[in-house]
């Protein structure tokens, strides 16, 4: 059999490649991954099993962490001698929170680790050639950024890749961040927390959160339709909190007016907080169930397969979710020069601390669920030249059961429960309830191959409603080797 000069020249050319990375794979890369996965297992033993959050509002040591950070700030501190009211306490029947900005623990830490990160799969498809059976890079589009395609990497090849993302989180369920106003309720020493709140606190908040996260890739095939991916995000994660709050006693508490401590006086100020750490570490596998070939070339397929993550990162700084995850999720496309895909899957979520609830009864705080959620996708990658190709995606998110806020009107009543008592606040206020959404983004990037197996993608993606806890453009930056 004689091999045509074109198959010869790609023999030729992978051929020593191939042998030598089959002889570097066992010394250098076995090492490598015992040490990865040595780390993840620790991380998710330091994280997996972390307290309840208990930020010690108005005491003289609360905690510095980034989930009580609002909650501090609007507490007076120990020589006032307040302390938080009992999410149990009587309250307005149109507020159902202690602190009406509670909601956005859960909101920060499901945002921060289930953003849609980069595909683990490699934009550089290897298949075996039917007349030399040796492997051939396939002359195809690059595939999605930010969803999967069908197609494996092909059997014991390797995929790594690195990606940079930028989240300037602005609005939450279309109210701006830089303007939300909170109440907070308080206790005096005397109160026995049975009894409505002794004051309430009005504030004004202007809260700046960013999020930077670096993600590292791997990818392994260990058949031809079969591979494994780890995904394990490094975050930094800013805060800031800049209020003005005032203060309304309930006249009408158990506090008497004699002996009550004096209304605290206004406050005003503005708390900083950051951290920076490993995010929620992401495995997947990936299994190629139908192959869609045409004259003998893979032409994409149908893929299931499933993600799991972990609660590695720090939920008490926003640096993870504080739960255990799994995604089951399906994937079709059609690879060519032209390639549509379409992914769907479901999301299946934990308990986790950044959702406190009351238990009915004795107002004990336990864990409460983070929301699960429904991902569809589906977009096109286009090959306009051999080495760029131009990617565009529509990413949609049912979210079940989630913690959203809705704004009152200025003047809602404050406190319940006798003449006097019905005290407006004098600016417009959130409350938490609890509803499901849907969440639609659209994004745009471009992959382009410089040499060899190398890619390197430029992506944005941009919202289209305003339901969640949103960054308004997300834009992305990777780069990607295959061999």
């Amino acid at each position: 059999m004689t091999i045509p000069d074109r198959d010869f020249k790609k023999v030729s050319e992978m051929k020593p490649l191939n042998s030598k990375l089959s002889l570097a794979r066992p010394s250098v890369l076995k090492p490598l991954v015992r040490t990865a996965v040595a780390f993840i297992l620790l991380m998710v033993m330091a994280h997996a099993a972390s307290a309840q959050i208990k930020c010690g509002a108005g005491s003289s040591a609360p905690s510095t962490s980034l989930a009580c950070l609002v909650a501090v700030s609007l507490t007076p501190p120990a020589p006032a001698g307040f302390s938080p009211a009992s999410p149990l306490q009587p309250r307005a029947s149109t507020i159902f929170s202690s602190n009406t900005l509670d909601f956005l623990s859960g909101d920060v830490g499901a945002e921060v680790s289930q953003i849609p990160l980069a595909s683990p799969a490699s934009g550089i498809i290897y298949t075996n050639n039917p007349t030399t059976q040796l492997p051939e890079r396939l002359n195809q589009s690059f595939g999605p950024i930010l969803t999967q395609r069908a197609q494996t990497i092909g059997r014991h090849n390797w995929y790594f890749a690195t990606t940079y993302q930028y989240f300037l989180l602005q609005d939450v369920d279309s109210q701006a961040l830089k303007n939300v106003g909170a109440v907070i309720y308080l206790n005096s020493p005397g109160n026995p927390a049975s009894s409505p709140a002794d004051f309430a606190g009005v504030s004004n908040n202007y809260l700046q959160l960013k999020v930077h996260q670096f993600v590292g890739y791997a990818t392994y095939g260990l058949s031809s339709r079969v591979d494994v991916s780890v995904a394990v995000p490094l975050l930094r994660v800013d805060l800031r909190d800049t209020f003005n709050e005032g203060f309304v006693h309930n006249t009408n508490s158990t506090c008497p007016t004699s002996g009550c401590p004096s209304t605290p006086a206004n406050q005003s100020g503005s708390n900083p907080g950051e951290a920076t750490g490993v995010g929620d570490v992401v495995l997947a596998t990936k299994v190629n169930v139908w192959k869609l070939r045409r004259a003998e070339k893979d032409h994409g397929g149908l893929s299931l397969g499933v993600e799991f993550r972990l609660p590695s990162g720090d939920s008490h700084n926003f640096l993870g979710s504080g739960a255990f995850g799994s995604k089951p999720f399906a994937t079709f496309s059609y690879a060519g020069r032209f390639s549509p895909h379409f992914n769907i899957g479901y999301q299946i979520n934990g308990k986790t601390d950044l959702i406190p609830i009351a238990s009915p009864g004795t107002g004990t705080v336990v864990k409460g669920t983070l929301p699960n959620r429904l991902i569809y996708s589906g977009g096109v990658d286009f090959a306009l030249f051999k080495k760029l190709t131009v990617n565009l995606d529509g990413i949609a998110q049912h979210v079940f059961d989630a913690q959203r806020a809705v704004l009152l009107p200025a003047n809602t009543f404050l406190f319940t429960g006798g003449a006097g008592t019905n005290v407006g606040a004098a600016i417009p206020v959130v409350k938490t309830v609890t509803a499901s959404y849907t969440r639609a983004d659209a994004a745009a990037g471009i992959k382009w191959n410089p040499f060899g197996g190398l890619l390197v993608s430029g992506n944005i993606s941009v919202k289209l409603n305003q339901a969640g806890l949103r960054s308004r453009l997300v834009p992305l930056m990777g780069a990607s080797y295959t061999f």
